[in-house]
């Protein structure tokens, strides 16, 4: 893309970063909604388990890289305000996906129900 056609679409990099975090977080969000659906067989530890063992073991696949919303947060959380609020909500939204099965657990007895889920 050249520039000109970049600033035609985006008008600067960081609306460009802001629109790719929320694109990699619609994404993400699917993904792991998707992956925690209850399944036949599987308890709700079992899905919690299974999705944090394909997230690990995707590591080394993709280089250590790490979250794309995490090193957002770590590299320009603190200089852009519109990022860093935009990595906040997009890092809750993430928890928020995760949170009705972590509930779950703890309702079926395999997580404490002493601490608060979200927190």
């Amino acid at each position: 893309m050249t520039k000109g056609a970049f600033y035609n679409a985006f008008k600067s990099k960081e609306q460009f970063l802001y629109e790719a975090t929320l694109l990699y977080s619609e994404l993400n969000i699917k993904r792991i909604q998707a992956e925690l659906l209850p399944k036949s067989g599987q308890t709700s530890y079992d899905r919690l388990l299974t999705f944090y063992i394909k997230m690990f073991e995707a590591q080394p696949r993709m280089n250590y890289t790490g979250c794309f919303i995490n090193n957002m947060m770590a590299e320009v959380g603190y200089t852009s305000e519109l990022m860093g609020q935009a990595n906040k909500i997009e890092f809750d939204r993430f928890i928020d996906a995760i949170l009705p099965t972590v509930v779950e657990a703890q309702q079926d007895g395999y997580l404490t129900p002493h601490i608060e889920a979200k927190h």
